[in-house]
């Protein structure tokens, strides 16, 4: 399947792609935004005007790399109203596009966003994907279709997409000294679901890295962090004992030596 895609930046030429293997699934509209290969490892916007004609004997498309939007931009209407324009005025559509559009929508540094297992997001910058093997592709492409991946533009914020949210009432199976986890569940508890953002925001930014982890999903309700039971200090071999009170008082220099080897 080809495409006829209208770039959006010099030299302004339509051009004929293949419909990527990896997204083989997805419409690929007229109207729509695509970011597709030009050259050595260039990238550029384009719009797609239509089915492509068909190429000669021997020659190869090269595949479109990634849609920048589920539906198309620009409605039939409006893509009949830049084709006349184009023939009125003796230029390319995409000259046409890049008058129309906004430069925004004109750019190349996209990140496609895609939420791993236990909620963690992954994110890959745009310029980057043709360089991963085409399994990763291929799964990046089944995520984007059952909507586990998006794309954020430069200044768009990641955190402000992602919610957290409280999955079980209390009480929580949290241990005492867990204070930052402890006032993280709290906090929600009493605000409902609230963006990630707004969590760093409100707790500070060393909540990311430890007590926010077992409670972020991106529009999911999340797990509270269960901590397994152990067993008391002293049912430990003495051995692991001794080996543990020795690295405490290598991180904690006030504790005198025989309270360490006492064990």
């Amino acid at each position: 399947m080809l495409r006829t895609v209208a770039l959006l930046t010099p030299p302004f030429a339509s051009l004929t792609y293949a419909v990527p293997e990896w997204l083989a699934g997805f419409a690929w509209c007229p109207g729509l935004r695509v970011a597709v290969p030009l050259g050595r490892g260039m990238l550029r916007i384009g719009v797609v005007l239509g089915d492509g004609s068909p190429l000669p004997e021997g020659v190869t498309a090269r595949p479109m790399l990634w849609p920048l939007e589920k539906e198309p931009l620009l409605p039939s209407g409006h893509m009949e109203m830049v084709r006349q324009l184009a023939l009125r005025q003796a230029v390319t559509p995409g000259q046409i596009l890049a008058m129309v559009l906004p430069a925004g929508l004109r750019v190349t540094q996209m990140r496609l966003r895609t939420m791993e297992a236990q909620g963690k997001a992954q994110i890959r910058l745009l310029k980057d994907l043709p360089k991963l093997p085409v399994e990763v592709l291929a799964a990046l492409g089944e995520a984007w279709m059952r909507g586990g991946a998006e794309l954020l533009g430069p200044r768009e914020d990641a955190a402000a997409s992602e919610l957290c949210v409280l999955r079980c009432d209390p009480p929580w199976a949290v241990r005492p000294t867990a204070t930052r986890q402890i006032e993280l569940l709290e906090f929600l508890l009493e605000h409902g679901a609230v963006s990630r953002r707004e969590v760093l925001r409100q707790m500070g930014q060393g909540l990311a890295c430890n007590a926010s982890k077992p409670v972020v999903r991106k529009r999911k309700p999340a797990a509270t962090c269960c901590l397994p039971h152990r067993k008391p200090f002293s049912r430990f071999p003495k051995r692991r004992r001794r080996r543990w009170l020795r690295s405490v008082r290598i991180l904690m220099p006030g504790i005198p030596r025989r309270t360490c080897c006492s064990a």
